[in-house]
């Protein structure tokens, strides 16, 4: 069980009380494999690929001083699934993802996994992406600096009480800025529920402030307290997802509960699988009705 790791893998760490920002490092990866393309074009998906990475990379996304170890792990991975060469049109889908080690400890967790499934944009060779808070540039540079913004907000809430407050207040001015662009996923209209307008509005609305306080308290004193005491870690992350069904009883299949367990289903599994039989079954039955759609491997990994 990888929960044996926050034990063997304890590592020295300054000052967990004190919170210092993170920023990212970003892998990206640009996949044109599902598209008929002339050998000519192919490097332009490989420029792409490092205008990307440098651009999520080399920004400084906080006013906060931060050290290489303290940067955030994510990785975006856009599969380009039509491409225009004469207007320079992209349109595909894009996966999210990013994690954040346990204190003291070497296990993983994952922070968000999400998969964007309507992604287009123009982009031509030279081109600077720029982001400025509020403004709407351009469309490439615009979706990536929303998720850039949600993965820093995330991992600022999972260490303080809404810490993520002002990357989230960015992203949503951000999405209401594209609000007025001819592309998809900004719009509360669409029919898609998982969208970025529907991603950031769960986030910052008040009345799923009761989801941001169980996303603190399941890091903060579930995980990072998982190498000091296994069995109170798992006892708050178990206490974190039952103030969950409250959520899941007045907005039933909302976005929330999608991007969490998108992220945390297999981490939970995992976490609980070798838990004491009295917190596994109440955490399974929580999982199963929070999460109906996984509820098969619920029932059958956490018996």
């Amino acid at each position: 069980m990888k929960i044996l790791s926050l034990i063997i893998g304890l590592i020295v760490l300054t000052s967990f009380e004190k919170l210092k920002a993170q920023e990212l490092r970003a892998e990206v990866s640009v996949s044109s494999q599902n598209i008929q393309l002339q050998s000519d074009f192919k490097d332009r998906f490989l420029v792409l690929e490092n205008v990307l990475k440098s651009f999520i990379n080399n920004r400084k996304w906080t006013n906060q001083d931060f050290s290489e170890e303290e940067k955030i792990e994510c990785s975006f991975f856009f599969n380009v699934t039509s491409f225009d060469q004469n207007s320079n049109e992209y349109s595909g889908s894009l996966q999210i993802q990013s994690s954040r080690t346990a204190y003291l400890s070497n296990y993983t967790l994952n922070m968000f996994k999400f998969l964007d499934q309507n992604v287009g944009f123009k982009y031509i060779d030279g081109q600077i992406l720029e982001y400025t808070d509020g403004i709407y540039s351009n469309e490439l540079s615009a979706v990536f600096s929303f998720y850039s913004l949600i993965i820093i907000g995330l991992d600022f809430d999972s260490y303080s009480l809404e810490g993520g407050t002002p990357y989230f207040d960015k992203a949503l001015s951000l999405n209401n800025a594209a609000q007025s662009s001819l592309y998809t996923g900004w719009s509360a209209q669409e029919k898609n529920r998982n969208n970025r307008n529907a991603l950031i509005n769960t986030l910052i609305e008040n009345r799923f402030s009761g989801f941001r306080k169980s996303w603190y308290e399941y890091h903060r004193f579930g995980a990072d307290s998982l190498a000091l005491n296994i069995e109170s870690g798992l006892k708050h992350i178990a206490s974190s997802v039952a103030d969950l069904k409250e959520i899941g009883r007045l907005f039933p299949n909302n976005t929330i509960f999608f991007f969490f367990f998108n992220a945390k289903s297999w981490e939970l599994i995992d976490l609980f699988s070798q838990a004491p039989t009295s917190i596994k079954s109440k955490v399974r039955e929580d999982l199963i009705a929070l999460d109906p759609f996984n509820n098969q491997r619920y029932s059958t990994k956490l018996k």
